[in-house]
C-alpha cells in the first residue's frame, strides 16, 4: 500500500479496484474513502457506500463505522435509517473502533439509537478513552461527579449540561485569577469537554471515510 502511503491514489486506483473486485476488504474499504473524498476519483457517495459495504460485510470494522455513518445521514443513496447505523456502530465496537466505541458510550448516555443505561454508557466511553479518546475521557470526568444526571434525553441536552459546566469552571477560574486552580485536570477536562463534544459533533457530519486512516 506504498502509493496510498504517498497520496498517489491516482496510480493506486487501479490496483485498488482489482484487490477490491477480488474480495480484500482493506481495498474495498480504501476503495469507498477514495470514492467519499474524491481522492483519485470523482466524489461518488453511492460508490463509497457500495464498497463500504462490501467490506462491512466481512467484518471490517472501520467500514461499519463508515456505513453507519451513511445509513444514519441517507447517503450514498441508502435510506436513512437509525436502527440499521446502530447496528453497525455496535459491530464496529464490537471489535474495539474507538470512534464506534465513543458514539456507542454517547448512545447509551443519551438514549441516542439506544436505550439509556449509564453503566454501558460508561464501560463503553471507558474502552474509548484507553484508545486516547480526549473526548471520552474528559466526558468520564464529568460523569464521576455526583451531581451529574444519570443519564440525558438527547445529544443536545449533553451539550446544553456540558456547556454549563464549563461556564461554571470559567467563572470560577476568573475570580480565582486563574491560580492554581486553572492546573487542577478534572476543571480543565470540565472546560474542554464541550468543545471536544462540537468538534467530535462536527467531524461526523463531515463525513466518516477520514475514520478509516491506514484502512483498520
Amino acid at each position: 500500500m506504498v502509493l496510498i502511503d504517498r497520496n498517489d491514489y491516482r496510480d493506486a486506483i487501479p490496483l485498488l479496484q482489482q484487490a477490491a473486485k477480488m474480495g480484500h476488504p482493506r481495498a474495498q474499504a480504501t476503495l469507498g474513502i477514495a470514492y467519499q473524498d474524491g481522492n483519485g476519483v470523482k466524489v461518488d457517495d453511492r460508490a463509497a457506500a457500495y464498497w463500504f459495504g462490501l467490506a462491512a460485510a466481512q467484518g471490517h470494522r472501520a467500514s461499519q463505522y463508515a456505513l453507519g455513518g451513511m445509513y444514519e445521514e441517507g447517503e450514498g443513496g441508502l435510506p436513512r435509517d437509525k436502527r440499521k447505523a446502530t447496528e453497525l456502530y455496535l459491530a464496529s465496537a464490537r471489535q474495539g473502533f474507538d470512534k464506534a466505541e465513543l458514539i456507542v458510550g454517547v448512545g447509551y448516555l443519551t438514549g441516542d439509537g439506544l436505550p439509556n443505561d449509564r453503566r454501558q454508557a460508561i464501560a463503553w466511553l471507558q474502552k474509548a478513552a484507553v484508545q486516547d479518546s480526549r473526548f471520552a475521557r474528559d466526558l468520564l470526568v464529568v460523569l464521576s461527579d455526583r451531581s451529574a444526571p444519570a443519564s440525558f434525553p438527547n445529544i443536545a441536552a449533553l451539550g446544553s449540561y456540558l456547556a454549563r459546566l464549563r461556564d461554571q469552571e470559567m467563572a470560577r477560574m476568573a475570580a480565582r485569577n486563574g491560580s492554581a486552580y486553572g492546573q487542577d485536570t478534572n476543571v480543565v477536562a470540565r472546560i474542554n469537554a464541550v468543545r471536544e463534544m462540537n468538534e467530535w459533533r462536527a467531524a461526523r457530519g463531515a463525513g466518516n471515510g477520514g475514520c478509516i486512516g491506514p484502512c483498520q
